[in-house]
Parts: C-alpha cells; structure tokens; sequence
C-alpha cells in the first residue's frame, strides 16, 4: 500500500504522487485542503508541519504558517469561494484566519471548548457574513459565522 500526497489523472484512473521536500517534514502532514475558487492551489498542514501551500498543483511548495503560534496545526478548512481565506485550529491556541492565502494570521478566539478534530466552511444562506465555519470535536459538532 502506498502512502503519501497523490493527484488523480486521466480523471482519476491513475494516481500520481505529489513530492513534498523533505525538509518540510512530509512525514507529518495529515490534512489537505483546497477550494474549486482555485483549482491549482492546495494547502496541506499536521502537527509539526505548520501549513504548506503550492499554487501549482503541487510542484512547488512554501511554508505559510510563520504567523501562526505554533507549527501543530490540528485542523484545516478553504473558506469555499475565497480562495485566500483559510481556517487553522491549533490544539490550546484556538481557531485563526487568514485573508491573503497564510501570509499573515489572526487568532479568531479560542475555539470550541473541546479539541477540533476537523473544520470546513459552507457558504449555506443564513450567515450575516460569508458563510458557516463547523468544528468536529469529539463532543460533537459546533458551528460559527465564519469563525468562533
């Protein structure tokens, strides 16, 4: 079985692997995300690892967590039609955004009251500003305008 970052081709009959350099530390990534607002771009991020970003479909890979106050990103979301919106919760620091694609992070608040397991944006009617962030905690779901 093999491990690893892989992009579909030949819509998805064949998989290839995506290389991430090792000194960004492949080894401890866990989550992916991307936004069909930019298709070429996708953030990866996991304990350890910070947030990664490639906005060639993963030739090319930056660091864009240096803001952030820790590199153990636990949970990771693309706002879903503003590309450069992006969501990090980190375990004991809380929920943070940032608004132009990770080069500069703000810390939205502490978070749901239980550890974030997984976070997504949806744009559903009904939010006053761009739509619902949810948190998965082992407690259950919790959701938010845009953040908590």
């Amino acid at each position: 079985m093999a491990s690893g970052l892989f992009r579909g081709i030949d819509r998805s009959q064949r998989w290839a692997p995506i290389t991430i350099p090792a000194d960004l530390h492949p080894d401890k990534l866990t989550l992916v995300a991307t936004t069909a607002a930019a298709p070429t771009r996708l953030y990866v991020a996991g304990p350890g690892a910070g947030v990664l970003r490639s906005d060639d479909r993963g030739k090319t890979w930056r660091t864009n967590g240096a803001a952030l106050p820790s590199l153990d990103v636990a949970a990771l979301a693309v706002h879903t039609v503003r590309s450069d919106t992006l969501y990090a919760g980190i375990a004991g620091q809380g929920v943070f955004r940032t608004e132009d694609g990770g080069d500069h992070w703000l810390r939205m608040d502490d978070g749901p009251t239980s550890r974030v397991l997984a976070l997504a944006h949806s744009p559903l009617e009904g939010s006053m500003n761009t739509g619902w962030l949810y948190a998965a905690t082992p407690d259950g779901p919790y959701l938010s305008m845009d953040c908590f």
